[in-house]
C-alpha cells in the first residue's frame, strides 16, 4: 500500500478525511492526481444525480493538467464501495448538452454506489481509499443531497 496520502476537507465546517493512494492498482492515475495537487484545489462538491451516495468534485478544465485526459483504464469499477475515490474524464460534447470536458473525482460515502449514467455504465478508475474515521466527513457528503453544494479542499496530506 502506498504511503502517499491525500486530504479532503469541508473547510467551512472544519471537517476532513484522509485517503491513501492506490499506487499499485492505479499507478498512472495516482501519479497524475498527485502531480495535479502540487497546489491544493478548492472545488464545489455537488451530490451526484445518478450514481447514488457520491459527491462529485470537478476539476475546472482551465486548471486540469492535460495528462488527466489521457489516463489509461486502471483498477476499474462500476460498483464503488464506501470510501472509494474514483477518477472519470469525458471530453467536451461526450455528455449531451455539455460542450466542455469533465475532469471528475467521485467520492463515494455510502453503500450501493453504481456508476450508471444516462448513456449507460461508465467504468471509472478507483485510485484512492478513505482511511481512518471519516464518519463526520461522510455525513457532510450526504448533506449535499439536501442542502446543496459545499466547498471542498483537495490536497496532498502533510
Amino acid at each position: 500500500m502506498s504511503s502517499r496520502r491525500l486530504q479532503l476537507s469541508f473547510p467551512d465546517e472544519d471537517v476532513s478525511a484522509a485517503a491513501v493512494l492506490l499506487d499499485e492498482q492505479a499507478p498512472e492515475t495516482c501519479a497524475a492526481i498527485w502531480q495535479q495537487l502540487v497546489q491544493p484545489l478548492e472545488m464545489t462538491g455537488t451530490h451526484a444525480m445518478w450514481t447514488g451516495p457520491e459527491v462529485s468534485l470537478q476539476i475546472p478544465p482551465d486548471v486540469a493538467l492535460a495528462k488527466l485526459a489521457r489516463l489509461p483504464a486502471e483498477n476499474l469499477t462500476v460498483f464503488p464501495q464506501p470510501g472509494d475515490l474514483v477518477w472519470a474524464y469525458m471530453p467536451g460534447h461526450a455528455f449531451r448538452g455539455i460542450p466542455f470536458p469533465i475532469y471528475d473525482i467521485g467520492v463515494f460515502y455510502g453503500p450501493q454506489g453504481r456508476i450508471f449514467l444516462p448513456m449507460g455504465w461508465f467504468p471509472c478508475n478507483h485510485f484512492a481509499q478513505l482511511q481512518g474515521d471519516w464518519e463526520k466527513f461522510g455525513a457532510l457528503c450526504a448533506q449535499t443531497l439536501t442542502e446543496g453544494a459545499k466547498r471542498v479542499r483537495f490536497e496532498r496530506a502533510s
